[in-house]
């Protein structure tokens, strides 16, 4: 099970205040993010709206992903290779995500204007309740340094279910398995487990100087009003901690991040080994008739 790496006494006042926040408007905020329809036009060349994804959203999940189906998650739908080579890759869903991100940001704020919340996400270290002092004073500074980091969390789960994919490709051609390996349930819980655990490791600076966070605005900027690199500063010690309270107790998703007990070693230890090949390399472990990975990241209206 990951948790944040503050003590108990610690995680249940961050709970607590999670667990009594409600959203409001935050003019400071609002002029720095743009709404989705101001910026479809320019968001267009990402858009892509599969026909049949009507046909999954609001389905109820299957227990166990196939080749016969397609993973819809509420940020983002993954087609599997299995399912069509034609379409398969990352799907942001562009509506449910932008609004999400605003709320959270709104959570955000509002946790750096309490001083107690503010020294807890700060791991009591002056230097970093320093840095967040000054991003909390900066709003612009604020909506840039956080939406790399939330967005690299959703970018990583996506990940995390094309390395399961590719895993049990793996054993499909040993005879030793077929996609998918484990429950439809276990395999969300060690999404968001791997989403957690990838973002809390950056080192500060990496993010913004990584290709896969440039990447990834490249196709989110528009949203993000004059936008700048020079702005970005590394707060993952705080997000990694807002995010598990956000979701966890605000939002009350229900998907734990975890590694259940009914997923053996060998996958383990295997889907670590891909993991690295395809988050950390950007190089695809199974070579198949279509772009990379890397370059199948899209966004969707549906």
């Amino acid at each position: 099970m990951y948790k944040p790496k503050i003590s108990d006494r610690k995680l249940e006042e961050l709970v607590n205040f999670a667990s009594g926040w409600e959203p409001r408007e935050y003019p400071e905020l609002s002029k720095n993010i743009r709404t989705l329809k101001s910026v479809e036009k320019a968001l267009l060349p990402h858009i892509r709206d599969v026909d049949y994804f009507v046909n999954w959203i609001g389905r109820k999940k299957p227990k166990r992903y196939s080749r016969k189906s397609i993973i819809v998650d509420e940020y983002l739908i993954y087609v599997p290779y299995h399912y069509s080579i034609d379409d398969c890759g990352i799907y942001f869903r562009v509506g449910e995500l932008w609004r999400d991100f605003q709320v959270f940001a709104g959570f955000v704020y509002n946790a750096l204007e309490n001083s107690r919340i503010l020294w807890i996400l700060a791991d009591e270290s002056d230097v970093q309740a320093l840095k967040l002092r000054r991003l909390y004073k900066a709003p612009a500074s604020l909506i840039c340094s956080l939406f790399i980091e939330y967005i690299v969390f959703h970018y990583a789960h996506g990940v995390a279910h094309h390395v399961f994919e590719d895993l049990a490709y793996v054993l499909e051609a040993m005879g030793r398995g077929k996609y998918s390996l484990i429950m439809a349930r276990d395999e969300e819980e060690y999404c968001r487990y791997v989403a957690f655990t990838t973002l809390e490791k950056y080192m500060p600076g990496v993010l913004a100087r990584s290709r896969k966070a440039e990447r990834l605005i490249s196709i989110f900027y528009p949203m993000i009003p004059e936008f700048e690199w020079r702005r970005v500063e590394s707060m993952n010690f705080a997000t990694t901690k807002l995010l598990y309270v956000y979701y966890g107790t605000y939002k009350s998703d229900g998907i734990q991040p975890k590694i259940s007990g009914r997923i053996n070693e060998g996958i383990n230890l295997m889907f670590k080994l891909l993991w690295k090949n395809h988050y950390t390399f950007e190089e695809d472990a199974i070579e198949l008739k279509t772009k990379p990975l890397v370059q199948r990241i899209y966004l969707t209206r549906l």
